[in-house]
């Protein structure tokens, strides 16, 4: 089974040495894609020359072939990460996201520090999120942040790779991916840049998730055009009431975040970024918000 898949990816790439590792430039993540409306099927947006053109079910077949002779962590003895992550990017090309995401968790667990793979898994994350598949795949922001700074730690080209690849869009506001792409904590400016326009969410209540948002707006000065918009939702007869709107103002300085509400709301005060960006904590070190809301939890 092993040969005829080798054989199959071979007559699909054109290219017999992209089995044993990534599909185009060894340094090169999926290409920037766009999906269209209605469903997960990719179009590319600018081609990759080193990759030949393959029919869309050539790719399904390959991709159907992999996840066949790689089921499970058993299957892979004696296969390279760098052949499961080739396999994941064709199933990832074809659209099958479930299939890719397989393939590259699959590739990790050989070789943990696999940059390409962990980036790929991102993307693909980001694509079920995009579909609505998040907690069905494990595709939660906190997931997805993960393998997106374990790749830019193994690579740091990645860091540049990121920041303009479309699949990623959906994180430009996060706070954990600003702090990926490069904060200066010490840089009162640095710090004011990469909260504008951010969103942080408060604690999870059970079924109910994220409750509460915070909406950084202006430069963050503490002056009157350095808001923050609090969304607060409750839980009423008829399940979530709509947001209510709260504003006040923030005000970054070195080392601290000024948070301040009206009186008697809860999340204001003295706050401390975390250095990954994933959590803001009040002055006791208790948490307050968090980069991603909460999802999933029953």
């Amino acid at each position: 089974m092993r040969t005829a898949l080798l054989l199959s990816l071979a007559l699909a790439c054109g290219d017999p040495s992209a089995v044993s590792g990534t599909p185009a430039d060894p340094e090169a993540a999926p290409p920037p894609t766009q999906t269209q409306h209605g469903g997960d099927r990719r179009v590319e947006a600018t081609p990759t020359p080193a990759v030949p053109t393959t029919d869309n079910n050539e790719l399904i077949v390959a991709c159907k072939n992999g996840t066949d002779a790689y089921p499970d962590e058993a299957s892979t003895r004696g296969s390279s990460s760098s052949e499961l992550n080739t396999l994941g990017y064709r199933c990832y090309k074809a659209g099958m996201l479930p299939e890719a995401r397989h393939l590259f968790v699959l590739a990790l667990r050989l070789d943990q520090n696999h940059a390409l793979a962990h980036y790929n898994l991102a993307c693909t994350l980001m694509l079920l999120r995009r579909a609505g598949l998040a907690c069905e795949h494990d595709a939660t922001l906190q997931v997805v942040m993960h393998h997106l700074e374990r790749a830019v730690a193994i690579n740091p080209k990645r860091r540049e790779r990121m920041a303009v690849d479309a699949d990623l869009d959906a994180l430009r506001d996060n706070l954990r991916y600003r702090m990926l792409a490069g904060v200066q904590m010490g840089n009162q400016r640095s710090v004011q840049t990469a909260l504008q326009g951010v969103t942080v969410y408060g604690p999870g209540v059970g079924a109910f998730g994220t409750l509460r948002t915070l909406t950084f707006e202006g430069v963050g000065d503490g002056g009157p055009s350095s808001h923050v918009s609090l969304a607060i939702r409750t839980v009423g007869d008829d399940g979530l009431t709509e947001p209510e709107l709260r504003r006040g103002t923030w005000d970054a300085q070195p080392g601290r975040l000024i948070i301040k509400l009206p009186p008697g709301l809860e999340g204001g005060g003295v706050m401390t970024v975390t250095p990954q960006g994933d959590i803001i904590t009040a002055k006791d070190q208790v948490p307050q918000w968090f980069a991603g809301p909460s999802e999933c939890d029953a």
